[in-house]
């Protein structure tokens, strides 16, 4: 299949109008193929060739998992390059107007402001963080390690908190694979010796700011991702014996 995109005008035009349409958005019909009435080029077609993403929907109250598959088979299905996958216009196209993305986008945001997943706000951060799609891509691509025979291993291991996923994927993290890696790989080891129902997004903050304070002495560029894991692993055991005291 061929990737479509809004024109910027259309993408501006439903975006200004969002809360006029707020009902539209928990219908099942392409209401958007007929709001814009005739004579209006409100999209366009891209040279671009994908595959076919087809969500996949347990039905599970808990969407981690679900969100987990989809990630990783709609990064399989689009072969795109970062820049293309910056493109806002396409990912608003997508989840308006395909009949399965909008399905999925009922099915797991239809609890949420249109404005934030439908739409990419904030610009780069709705990209990571907020639209119902483009997120999904992102997360995937940037947890790719084309090293592992499970090329998505840490991509799982991302969407097992995904607040906390929203600290990883801080600016730092997003720019320096190696140290994502690290930092993905020594999380997964922390909560294997502390208790599971444990929460550690807190510890996760404080290390970060260790880290990053790190970071502007020591070059991380420079540092292997076994360094960074033993890294944030000890600074994390660190952090949580301090809570214990």
């Amino acid at each position: 299949m061929l990737l479509g995109f809004f024109t910027e005008d259309a993408y501006d035009r439903l975006l200004s109008e969002v809360s006029e349409n707020k009902d539209k958005y928990l219908q099942p019909d392409n209401w958007v193929a007929n709001y814009f009435g005739s004579g209006v080029e409100w999209y366009g077609m891209s040279s671009q060739q994908v595959n076919k993403f087809t969500p996949f929907m347990s039905g599970s109250k808990d969407k981690s998992e679900d969100d987990c598959i989809n990630a990783i088979n709609l990064h399989e299905a689009f072969k795109i390059t970062p820049l293309q996958a910056t493109n806002k216009y396409m990912w608003a196209y997508m989840c308006h107007v395909d009949e399965d993305c909008r399905k999925y986008m009922r099915y797991r945001w239809s609890d949420s402001k249109p404005e934030q997943r439908y739409f990419v706000p904030g610009e780069g951060m709705g990209l990571y963080y907020f639209n119902g799609l483009s997120r999904l891509w992102w997360w995937a691509h940037l947890t790719y390690d084309p090293d592992n025979r499970d090329h998505y291993a840490l991509t799982k291991i991302l969407f097992e908190n995904q607040m906390l996923g929203k600290d990883i994927l801080d600016t730092l993290n997003r720019t320096n694979f190696k140290r994502m890696k690290g930092i993905l790989l020594a999380i997964r080891d922390f909560k294997a010796v502390v208790d599971p129902h444990e929460a550690i997004t807190d510890y996760f903050r404080e290390c970060k700011k260790e880290l990053n304070h790190c970071a502007a002495i020591n070059v991380f560029d420079y540092l292997d991702y076994e360094d960074i894991q033993k890294l944030t692993f000890d600074t994390l055991v660190k952090i949580r014996n301090q809570s214990k005291q």
